[in-house]
């Protein structure tokens, strides 16, 4: 069973590909290189490789930051063939709904 991945763990990773989500998305909007897709792949596959049972409470303002930059990027991606996986990113962005939408442990005194 894999470790358990908290908010520590998960906000790093979260911000990346925010910044790399919407790099790659100003990269195909100018035509430039796609550094930044290119550097986004390996991020989205880890992304992809966590199980919501795994991750603990993860930070929802930086989980609605990466789902909004990787759906920006997507509608753009259909676009740009020479783009990431469409089919990835959907996956994560699916993942990242589902960590966004589950309930909350709330322990009150």
């Amino acid at each position: 069973m894999d470790p358990d991945l908290d908010r520590e763990a998960t906000t790093p990773l979260l911000r990346r590909c925010t910044a790399l989500a919407a790099n790659a998305r100003i990269e195909l909007i100018l035509g430039s290189r796609h550094a930044s897709a290119d550097e986004l792949e390996p991020v989205l596959a880890q992304l992809e490789s966590w199980s919501s049972i795994h991750v603990v409470d993860p930070d929802p303002t930086m989980l609605a930051l990466a789902i909004a930059a990787l759906e920006d990027l997507h509608e753009r991606v259909q676009e740009a063939p020479e783009a990431p996986s469409t089919e990835r990113i959907a996956r994560v962005v699916a993942l990242l709904r589902e960590l966004a939408l589950a309930p909350r442990l709330s322990l009150t005194a």
